[in-house]
């Protein structure tokens, strides 16, 4: 894999993994209200559970120093020793899970909040001034149907607090507070920062970006709208093909003749020059539009291309 372009200016805010400062951990939880809204909340632990805590972000740590960082893409497909990188110009700004999980702060939680359906855990290291954020997209309550007994003084008592279970050795995001995110996760990091509420208020917009390059008929956008507001693949095809610059070039002409070599009427998804198809054919349309249809060069068999990465 060839080294990330210079204009990404990754050494800028990346951390020397090897040398990070993971002083003063910080417990946090975080969950989505009523609203849709995420709240964080942090947790006190004593000095043996942090120096356990300690060792999923060493062993994250450990494979940040070694891997290979590489641009984040909806379509992305990460190797093994690969991790994205999203800067900071590419979160929503409007996140409330972002927005949470900066905080120097949180409120500190309490037993109740531990009985809530949790997104997220987070540990959180380092200075104010350049902290760092290790995410796991788990719920650490542990839901056992069971009544649990163990012995407290010598005797056999019920547990009636809520047990937390941590992973010692995964961690999916690691938040650089104020510059960007890396993920090892690229499933936890959709789940969490491009399937926000706040993301999916705006896909009307994303869609409106596609018209003005590639232009459709009301009812089309209406209906894209509605099927990517829901459908997270559908809607991550969209972000896919407005982040690479080649829509422009994609004529009325050049769309017939791929529509027919796909075996799809131009007459009906060409309405005087404008795209036209509904709900129940917006798929097939985002994976023409974002090269997802190809024929094999050696059987000329059709597939559907779920992820993909750029050659380099």
């Amino acid at each position: 894999m060839s080294t990330p372009p210079a204009s990404l200016a990754w050494h800028d805010w990346l951390p020397d993994w090897s040398a990070l400062d993971t002083g003063s951990l910080l417990l946090e939880i975080a969950w989505e209200s009523s609203a849709r809204h995420v709240q964080v909340r942090r947790l006190p632990v004593s000095a043996e559970v942090a120096d356990e805590l300690h060792q999923p972000i060493q062993a994250s740590l450990d494979f940040l120093a070694k891997g290979t960082p590489v641009p984040y893409s909806p379509d992305l497909e990460l190797d093994e020793n690969e991790y994205a990188v999203v800067p900071r110009e590419q979160l929503d700004p409007a996140s409330s899970m972002l927005t949470e999980l900066e905080k120097l702060s949180p409120p500190e939680g309490t037993e109740h909040d531990l009985s809530r359906s949790l997104l997220c855990y987070a540990l959180a290291v380092g200075p104010a001034d350049s902290r760092v954020v290790f995410v796991r997209k788990a719920n650490p309550r542990a839901n056992l149907a069971r009544a649990l007994i163990t012995v407290f003084d010598n005797e056999l008592s019920r547990v009636v607090h809520p047990l937390l279970s941590f992973d010692l050795t995964l961690i999916d995001l690691v938040l650089v507070c104020g510059h960007g995110l890396v993920a090892l996760n690229l499933k936890a990091y959709e789940r969490l920062f491009r399937d926000s509420p706040e993301l999916l208020a705006r896909t009307p917009a994303k869609v409106a970006e596609l018209q003005a390059l590639v232009p459709m008929t009301e009812a089309t956008q209406a209906a894209l709208s509605a099927v990517a507001t829901r459908n997270s693949r559908v809607r991550s095809r969209l972000l896919a093909m407005l982040s690479r610059d080649y829509l422009a070039s994609v004529t009325p002409k050049v769309l017939k003749k791929q529509l027919a070599r796909h075996g799809l009427d131009p007459a009906q998804y060409l309405v005087d020059g404008k795209l036209n198809f509904t709900e129940d054919q917006a798929m097939v349309m985002m994976q023409l539009l974002n090269e997802d249809l190809a024929f094999g060069e050696l059987t000329d068999v059709e597939f559907v291309i779920n992820k993909k990465s750029p050659r380099q």
